[in-house]
Order: structure tokens, then C-alpha cells, then sequence
């Protein structure tokens, strides 16, 4: 399942695509929304609650985000600390 970390949810279906199409399309729904069950399951309750509407790849690229502007802050308390700001 970890294609579903490199690739997005292919886009909506057309009638006319053959059943072959169709069942690796609602293999990648159906694994996505495991891979999420198991990415909300180990968060906190708060993040729990950011998430839980989001497909997995949203989820992935908001929490980059999230830790990257905590890394970026833990980064700059000794520059903090030097100008006494808090």
C-alpha cells in the first residue's frame, strides 16, 4: 500500500473505461481510506479532528507543513532567549 504516499486519487471515473480501470480505481479509494484510518489512529485527538476529512496525501502535505513551522520555531528559542522574547 505505499503507493498510496507517492500517488494522489486518480481523477473521477468515466462510464466508458474498461472494468480493469475501474477495479485499480476503487482499490487506490478503498486502500487510501485504510492507510487514513491507520495515519488518524496514531494521532492525538486534536489532530484527529483536523484531519479526518482529508484524503491521505492532503494529510501528508498539512502535516509537513505543521512540523516544519514547529521545527522552524524550536529553532529559534536560543535566538529567543537572546532578545528576551517569549
Amino acid at each position: 500500500m505505499l503507493y498510496i504516499f507517492e500517488n494522489s486519487i486518480p481523477p473521477v471515473l468515466d462510464e466508458k473505461v474498461d472494468n480493469e480501470v475501474r477495479t485499480k480505481y476503487q482499490s487506490h479509494i478503498y486502500n487510501d481510506e485504510k492507510v487514513a484510518y491507520v495515519m488518524l489512529a496514531s494521532m492525538t485527538l486534536e489532530l484527529q479532528r483536523h484531519h479526518e476529512n482529508m484524503d491521505v496525501c492532503i494529510i501528508i502535505i498539512h502535516l509537513k507543513k505543521l512540523f516544519y513551522v514547529a521545527n522552524a520555531l524550536r529553532g529559534m528559542r536560543p535566538l529567543n532567549n537572546c532578545f528576551g522574547v517569549k
